[in-house]
């Protein structure tokens, strides 16, 4: 600290200079003699104020303090209104509320965690960049985000909301992690609830790599071509950790999509997939574990233009169930359906009109039960280049029978039936009613029973 007239020199910018000695007039009222030491100190906070602030500090603008409240309040607090990608942070404010006001055209960062004091919408001009470790906690409210989610945040930022409490708006995501809402594919977290807010978002869900337990129940009925995805499924499993639920039921929308995932039944009960509506499409997923419970682990049910492929059912008490009323224009093609430990069959039908099954092995159908069961209805039913291994003797079932009535034109091309042990009264088809039915094509090997048929009408 130097003062002013005191020969010292200036002591900015690592001081403040003083003036605790002002100058007088002297000798006469109105007359002063400037001294040489006033005169240096004071040219010397000059220069030094000079190079602190550099050349031109205003830049184009007319001074320095306009240049500083281009982005600062007259408070010091930023601007919102200083250009465009322009980033504010939450923490600035005294509320959620009052950030996101402030945010219209910019980055709003949330890196703390903080609480929501009221319903909240984020306008679609606000892009929201969650940074870890910032969460959003509802504390109660519901969250509306218009605007896109930046950074790609891949933790949990959303915390203690139920399903419907969080929505998107339109183009503000393109998927919703279910890491986002709390689930974690590490095999231990119970991750139930965080499907469920993702799945009410009704946006596209995306599963990243691991294995996430739930207890099942989840509905997939808010928004018509909303998609269910994991990484692959042999990256990404949905293993059920208790209970009876479904595991994941299509309905109520259409258009719908579920794919690249495995769903770990974990030896229990009912369905790992139901499906209902129309024009819905499952492919590469598999099912695994699933221990009976009433119907199969994979369930359509009055269904209308649905496409199967590249699917593997194991390890379960059946197959593939199609049951209710008019199920129409079925596709399944490179399904494996293999190494059933409980009794039960492997495909069943009712009330199926226009299907197609290609490429479809069917394998080691459990004791008792065989392959593919028509109870009633079914009409317009083809199987394709499809594969049967029985590897057991014939017993309490045949592997393919026709058993109601209406199973009218159906039938097996390209096929190859093989390793059935005969046993008497059992064959592999068998069909007791029946019209048009139509095999072409089909390759019997070590087998000793082939067919069995009566009440057969327009039948080659």
């Amino acid at each position: 600290m130097s003062e002013i007239g005191s020969g010292n020199n200036s002591s900015y910018p690592g001081g403040i200079d003083t003036n605790a000695t002002p100058e007088v007039n002297s000798p006469a009222s109105g007359k002063t003699r400037a001294r040489k030491e006033v005169v240096e100190d004071l040219a010397a906070a000059v220069i030094a104020i000079e190079n602190e602030l550099g050349t031109d500090p205003a830049g184009s603008l007319s001074d320095v303090k306009t240049f500083l409240q281009l982005q600062h309040q007259t408070d010091g607090t930023h601007k919102t209104t200083h250009g465009p990608h322009v980033y504010i942070d939450e923490a600035n404010y005294a509320n959620f509320s009052a950030a996101v006001a402030a945010a219209p055209n910019k980055t709003l960062v949330v890196a703390r965690s903080i609480n929501l004091d009221a319903n909240t919408v984020i306008a679609a001009s606000v892009s929201l960049m969650p940074v870890n470790p910032g969460v959003i906690n509802a504390n109660g409210f519901t969250l509306t985000i218009n605007g896109p989610v930046v950074g790609n945040p891949m933790y949990p930022w959303l915390s203690g909301f139920a399903a419907g409490e969080v929505t998107f708006g339109v183009g503000s995501v393109e998927n919703v992690l279910q890491e986002w809402a709390g689930g974690k594919g590490d095999n231990a977290t119970n991750s139930t609830t965080a499907i469920n807010v993702t799945i009410a978002t009704g946006k596209n869900i995306k599963k990243l790599d691991g294995t996430y337990l739930t207890t099942g129940g989840h509905i997939m009925n808010v928004q018509a071509g909303q998609q269910f995805k994991g990484s692959g499924r042999v990256k990404t499993t949905l293993k059920k950790s208790s209970g009876t639920s479904i595991m994941l039921l299509l309905t109520g929308a259409n258009y719908q999509k579920v794919e690249d995932i495995t769903f770990d039944c974990n030896s229990l009960a009912n369905e790992a997939l139901k499906v209902q509506g129309s024009y819905q499409v499952i492919s590469n997923i598999s099912i695994k574990n699933q221990a009976g419970g009433g119907n199969l682990p994979l369930h359509l049910s009055g269904v209308n233009t649905v496409h199967l492929s590249n699917i593997l059912i194991s390890d379960s008490s059946g197959g593939i169930q199609i049951s209710g009323t008019d199920n129409v224009n079925i596709s399944c093609q490179n399904v494996i359906l293999d190494g059933f430990s409980a009794s039960n069959w492997l495909l069943t039908m009712t009330y199926v009109t226009h299907a197609t099954f290609t490429s479809v092995a069917f394998d080691d159908a459990p004791a008792n039960y065989g392959f593919v069961l028509f109870d009633i209805y079914n009409y317009s039913v083809h199987f394709i280049s499809c594969y049967f291994e029985v590897g057991d003797v014939l017993n309490g079932a045949s592997p393919i029978k026709i058993v109601g009535a209406g199973n009218n034109n159906i039938s097996f091309k390209d096929c190859l039936w093989t390793n059935a042990v005969a046993n008497a009264g059992y064959a592999f088809f068998h069909s007791l009613t029946g019209e048009n039915i139509v095999l072409d094509t089909i390759w019997f090997r070590n087998t000793a029973v082939m067919l069995y048929a009566i009440h057969l009408t327009n039948t080659t």
